[in-house]
């Protein structure tokens, strides 16, 4: 273990992974578009998603602060693309030889270059986004507090504001979907760092909270809105507050953030080990449980979620496999770290 990890923020690094499997859950098992609006179990799985959509964003600011005062690492970045390689191709071939998915070209080469090919966006993304921190951190120190305040508003206002009006959307943010939205995400989280310890804010859990219940309250106003002022049956605009731009979502994700941040708790030995065995493979378990091929089977055929769609016992089967599903994946890492890709350690 690293003397110098932040355990505060390997929490949060551990909750966002949860969170991510819990939306993943929600969104790949099908549930939120199975089930009709107002009903008990929509507004569980819409609270549920409130809670989990900062997940993301709060990923990327971790990363974000810790990159700031570091130099360029070409090798680090080289041995998080290796990772993606080891497992997008091990468990392409796992699949094929367990008869589980049937061998074809266009599925290996994917596998192959899984970072060129798109097969985990945030990979993709995230790669080009390490690779911008070396001039990132350049601009960070070309400017002044004054103007890095301005730059955020600039950037709030195009990329959280405008993005959500018909024919603004000009600047790439793709509903966070992208490094345009990291880089945005990287900004703050340098902000944030280097103002930190002036700000005298002690309840940001309660403000993240309340980013939460405005996300649950938006879907209703905009549904009265769509419905009855325009009386409009489409209600997919209504959930673009969910995308990861959104300035409620954003407003969760920094506070949810910041909480943890100002833990000064002085965690025992034991408790940090524990904490850091968990925190250190959370990328692997989305490598693993996000894989195209493992999601497409994993939902449906596995875990079998549509069966418990509209059931008394779906929030019981929503916490065993969430859980379940991120215990597995970090003992699939553990094991790889100590075989396979314990070379890369010696790169």
């Amino acid at each position: 273990m690293s003397k110098n990890r932040n355990i505060s923020l390997d929490i949060l690094r551990i909750i966002s992974m949860i969170m991510i499997i819990s939306l993943h859950y929600l969104n790949h098992g099908q549930v939120l578009e199975k089930l009709d609006f107002g009903t008990l179990n929509y507004n569980i799985s819409y609270f549920i998603k409130s809670l989990c959509i900062v997940a993301v964003n709060c990923y990327i600011l971790i990363s974000s602060y810790f990159l700031i005062d570091k130099n360029f690492n070409i090798k680090r970045i080289f041995k998080i693309g290796l990772e993606v390689i080891i497992y997008s191709i091990l468990i392409y071939f796992i699949l094929v030889i367990t008869n589980v998915i049937d061998f074809n070209k266009v599925d290996l080469t994917k596998s192959i270059f899984p970072i060129t090919t798109g097969s985990y966006w945030f990979v993709s993304s995230y790669i080009v986004f390490l690779f911008l921190s070396l001039f990132l951190n350049k601009l960070i120190k070309a400017i002044n507090k004054r103007e890095h305040q301005l730059l955020l508003i600039i950037l709030f206002i195009f990329n959280s504001i405008l993005s959500f009006v018909p024919g603004f959307s000009f600047m790439g943010v793709n509903s966070g979907y992208g490094v345009v939205w990291f880089v945005n995400l990287y900004l703050i989280a340098a902000y944030i760092k280097n103002n930190f310890k002036d700000w005298n804010i002690k309840n940001y859990l309660n403000y993240y909270f309340l980013g939460t219940i405005l996300l649950m309250l938006s879907i209703y106003v905009l549904y009265f809105i769509k419905t009855i002022l325009f009386n409009s049956q489409s209600l997919s605009e209504i959930y673009m507050v969910f995308n990861y731009n959104s300035p409620f979502v954003l407003f969760s994700s920094i506070t949810l953030f910041c909480y943890f941040l100002s833990i000064k708790k002085d965690f025992s030995t034991n408790v940090k080990k524990l904490i850091s065995f968990f925190a250190t493979s959370t990328f692997s378990v989305y490598l693993i449980h996000d894989n195209s091929h493992v999601r497409s089977i994993l939902w449906s055929d596995i875990l079998n979620i549509g069966k418990y769609v509209n059931s008394n016992y779906i929030w019981i089967h929503f916490i065993c496999s969430v859980l379940l599903v991120f215990i597995l994946c970090i003992l699939i890492d553990k094991i790889m770290k100590k075989t396979i890709t314990s070379f890369i350690k010696k790169i």
